[in-house]
């Protein structure tokens, strides 16, 4: 899978089991495929491209995950042979109000280059029975980490999933990485390493609740964002601030720190499982365990990277088996799928 960051693919080696009904799973191999230049510039400006430019690039791109796929199982041979491929694809448009939502990486052109049978499209079904499709990882959270009931997801967008005994609920509860990342751009970066620049930063009051205030987080369950929309609707306002970026990074921590802490503390969390790239962002982390009193797990680091290309591999498993991969209650559809 590749997320909203963009920083590029993430191919998983997975094996799963079924032990007394329940779901044993272990990593054989793992690893992130960082873009060419080429890719990433064309991925970050298709949403802006014609449909012509936008139908090859997904025939493109679905060829080049089969060979990432093939080369990557050429390193990394497994016995027995790999039984599928389940690719989330990027996605390019997110529209849950209009019903809409695609992630490229054509499945043919997938299976074409590697010669396996290819799950794809994971999410269309779900938005089809009228959901958000998103997100889709709590049915794989439920079944691979049932010693957990929260999960928070620090990735481009930060998602929160709960899982109680009647019900599950899941939602993005704003931007993260993707606004951080982009922030950081200016000075040629891909990410503010441990958030040392934010660390030197010093917060604005007047940014911190013009960017708190947003309808977004006001809005009731279900709801879910898509990145192009998060860095539309907030960065206008930082950029306008003209603050340097360490202040404006330390506001914008703040904010995310914030939003998630007072979500956490609604919802009553105790403990919380913390994966994504911004689980690695010590002062990001710092800042959330002072917006809330729930406990932080971080898990080992191939589950802080690789947790959503492993559930992707299981939900690809369950589609293989005829089985729900998406959570209803969750997305707010009108079934299961």
């Amino acid at each position: 899978m590749s997320g909203t960051s963009m920083d590029g693919v993430d191919i998983a080696l997975c094996r799963f089991t079924v032990n007394n009904n329940q779901w044993d799973w272990e990593i054989l191999a793992a690893d992130c495929v960082d873009y060419p230049e080429v890719w990433q510039t064309r991925l970050i400006h298709l949403p802006d491209q014609n449909a012509e430019t936008f139908a090859k690039t997904d025939i493109y791109y679905g060829h080049f995950l089969g060979k990432l796929v093939r080369e990557f199982l050429s390193k990394n041979s497994p016995h027995p042979p790999v039984d599928l491929v389940s690719s989330h694809g990027q996605t390019v448009f997110h529209n849950p109000v209009k019903g809409y939502t695609v992630q490229i990486g054509s499945g043919a052109g997938i299976a074409a280059e590697c010669g396996l049978p290819v799950v794809c499209d994971l999410r269309s079904m779900d938005m089809a029975y009228g959901g958000q499709g998103a997100p889709i990882v709590p049915m794989g959270e439920k079944h691979l980490f049932p010693q957990y009931s929260a999960f928070l997801n620090l990735g481009g967008i930060a998602n929160i999933q709960l899982h109680a005994d009647h019900q599950v609920l899941g939602w993005d509860v704003g931007g993260a990485n993707i606004l951080l990342d982009t922030l950081v751009g200016e000075r040629n970066l891909a990410y503010d390493e441990d958030g040392r620049l934010a660390r030197a930063g010093i917060i604005d009051q007047a940014l911190l609740q013009q960017l708190n205030s947003h309808d977004y987080f006001q809005q009731k369950l279900p709801k879910s964002l898509d990145a192009q929309w998060v860095i539309n609707q907030f960065l206008p306002r930082i950029d306008t601030s003209k603050l340097s970026l360490e202040d404006k990074l330390a506001t914008v921590v703040e904010h995310h720190a914030q939003i998630i802490g007072k979500a956490l503390n609604e919802h009553n969390v105790k403990e919380i499982y913390v994966t994504g790239g911004g689980a690695l962002n010590g002062f990001f982390m710092e800042r959330i365990q002072a917006n809330n009193s729930a406990k932080i797990v971080i898990p080992e680091a191939d589950i802080v990277t690789f947790k959503e290309a492993i559930i992707m591999a299981f939900l690809g498993l369950l589609r293989w088996q005829s089985q729900p991969n998406v959570l209803s209650s969750v997305t707010g559809a009108s079934k299961n799928s």
